[in-house]
């Protein structure tokens, strides 16, 4: 006879079965325990739809719930992220910076981009807590470098939360404009489940489709969103990359079926193409809740 425990966890749910000994509690006892433990989930059973075959060199799909991987092709490899790293710049600056601390954009800060610095002038002045709407929507270059800028450790903080969290990722600057800043797909996937539970307020910018911000003598910036899936209402935050050495990158969560589910691709022609084929799969694929 085996007893089950159960215990839960923050994602999922993990057993364990034990065989009861010959001095095993009373019947009485067993049978209570029983009663008040919670029954085991049943294992998800997708439909059998063949996954497709999308050009990424690397891709994870998976519920955030459960952190159950659906479906991935070298999900543990390190490859460049490209601007995906600004999700984590994101995270560390909402906890590293007081959100209304002052920040100037400086030439330098716009001369480090490459040629992609953004719309905001150097020697304009924001509100620390306003600068990620840029960051984060337009994947503004000299916005990331000027929030590192003003902690001494910034990219040391940005390489402890990951392996906090259990990323392998490493960062050597906060934009993703270097092929050094390398992440998995599960490294991502580890991510936007943290920023899904902990910090939603982060994947709310993300999803934003404008946002005006103003500089500290009131002049006024539109802010827009270049993230690809921003106007389809399934979409519930991600972030976008590319630069010659990563090609095409995302990290996206999407609704699907009733379930939050995970796309990310890396080392692609096509992002856009991808995720959709890829939510298309798993549209088919997983039962409606």
């Amino acid at each position: 006879m085996l007893l089950l425990m159960i215990s839960a966890t923050r994602y999922g749910i993990a057993l364990a079965a034990e065989r009861l000994s010959d001095d095993a509690p009373p019947a009485a006892t067993v049978a209570a325990a029983a009663v008040a433990a919670p029954e085991p989930q049943v294992t998800l059973q997708l439909r059998e739809v063949p996954v497709p075959d999308v050009a990424a060199e690397a891709y994870v799909v998976a519920d955030v719930s459960t952190g159950r991987v659906f479906a991935s092709r070298n999900a543990d490899t390190d490859l460049p992220i490209a601007s995906i790293s600004k999700l984590m710049t994101a995270l560390v600056a909402s906890d590293a910076i007081p959100t209304d601390s002052l920040i100037t954009i400086s030439a330098a800060d716009r001369a480090q981009t490459e040629g992609t610095p953004g719309r905001l002038p150097s020697g304009t002045t924001y509100r620390a807590g306003d600068l990620l709407f840029p960051l984060l929507m337009e994947s503004n270059n000299s916005v990331g470098f000027a929030l590192a800028r003003t902690h001494s450790r910034f990219v040391e903080k940005m390489n402890e939360r990951a392996a906090t969290l259990g990323m392998t990722a490493t960062f050597v600057e906060p934009t993703g404009l270097s092929a050094q800043n390398r992440a998995s797909a599960r490294d991502l996937f580890t991510l936007l489940r943290h920023l899904h539970g902990e910090h939603p307020e982060l994947l709310a910018i993300t999803r934003t489709a404008a946002h005006p911000i103003a500089t500290a003598k009131g002049r006024r910036y539109d802010v827009p969103n270049f993230n690809v899936f921003v106007n389809d209402s399934a979409f519930q935050g991600g972030k976008t990359g590319y630069t010659d050495d990563a090609n095409q990158t995302m990290a996206a969560l999407f609704s699907i079926n009733g379930r939050t589910i995970a796309i990310i691709v890396l080392g692609t022609p096509d992002r856009k193409a991808d995720i959709a084929a890829l939510r298309d799969w798993m549209t088919r694929s997983l039962p409606d809740r």
